[in-house]
């Protein structure tokens, strides 16, 4: 009979192998896979329109006063070829378009805590954390895999430096413990 180890709690048995390694199974799933699946708390927010020069697509400022805002990814297209600037601003006077985040989980009726604004007009460029180009009638996926953090009441924007007809951000997020 093979060598075992038997759980203290369930009485469970595993099976050691004939060179005593205990074989094991994993399943890998993202942070906000299991924030949106087990706590209901991953959100994407999405600003679409016809913008000028220069215009903040979208603001979006952690309001939670317990959980830090994890930003996963930004996805970013233009009709027009276009740089796009990522930044913090700071103590922003929100206006613009409300921007309402949707919940990941459907079976979830949770609301963000959070304030987005599209076509926001309060905000002044804050320290930049990525800036890039998009061309024309394109799609891009800026991964940020959590690396991303806002504190309690802290913000990021996104700004189109090239005037065009439709414009459109995306923020993917979730919500974790500080």
């Amino acid at each position: 009979m093979p060598d075992t180890i038997k759980s203290g709690d369930s009485g469970n048995i595993a099976k050691v192998t004939d060179d005593n390694k205990l074989r094991t199974y994993t399943t890998i799933e993202s942070e906000i896979s299991y924030e949106s699946e087990t706590n209901k708390r991953g959100y994407t927010w999405t600003s679409a329109y016809d913008y000028d020069a220069g215009d903040t697509i979208i603001l979006l400022k952690n309001t939670s006063s317990t959980l830090n805002l994890i930003i996963d990814a930004m996805a970013f297209s233009s009709n027009v070829s276009t740089q796009f600037i990522s930044h913090f601003p700071e103590n922003t006077t929100l206006a613009g378009t409300v921007v309402t985040g949707v919940n990941l989980n459907k079976s979830s009726n949770s609301t963000s805590d959070s304030s987005c604004y599209g076509d926001e007009t309060g905000n002044a460029r804050g320290d930049i954390i990525v800036q890039g180009f998009i061309l024309a009638n394109t799609s891009m996926v800026l991964p940020f895999d959590g690396a991303v953090v806002l504190g309690i009441n802290d913000e990021i924007a996104v700004d189109f430096v090239t005037a065009g007809t439709m414009g459109m951000v995306t923020i993917r997020g979730y919500y974790h413990s500080n």
